[in-house]
């Protein structure tokens, strides 16, 4: 009983860290995409170019950051359980 509530709540500890790897490199993406959208538009408007929507030029971006965050997380996720699979062995 004892290793299967340990194994859970590695299980947590893990998940937990994924999901805190998740939240800080997408709001890391998302930051440094709207500085560089930010300073973008500023420049286009200076030229007298129309500016962009967020829709067209911010919002990939955005998918992008969930994308790479996404995987960040997974990987702190898949390593936890290899983790833990691997403490689990007998030896």
């Amino acid at each position: 009983m004892g290793g299967s509530v340990s194994r859970r709540a590695a299980l947590v500890i893990w998940a937990a860290c994924a999901f805190v790897t998740w939240n800080v490199v997408f709001d890391r993406h998302v930051n440094f995409a709207a500085v560089e959208f930010t300073q973008q538009q500023i420049e286009r408007h200076a030229r007298g170019e129309p500016v962009r929507t967020i829709s067209e030029a911010f919002n990939p971006r955005v998918r992008d950051a969930a994308l790479v965050a996404s995987a960040w997380g997974a990987a702190v996720l898949a390593t936890g359980l290899l983790v833990i699979r691997l403490a689990a062995r007998p030896t």
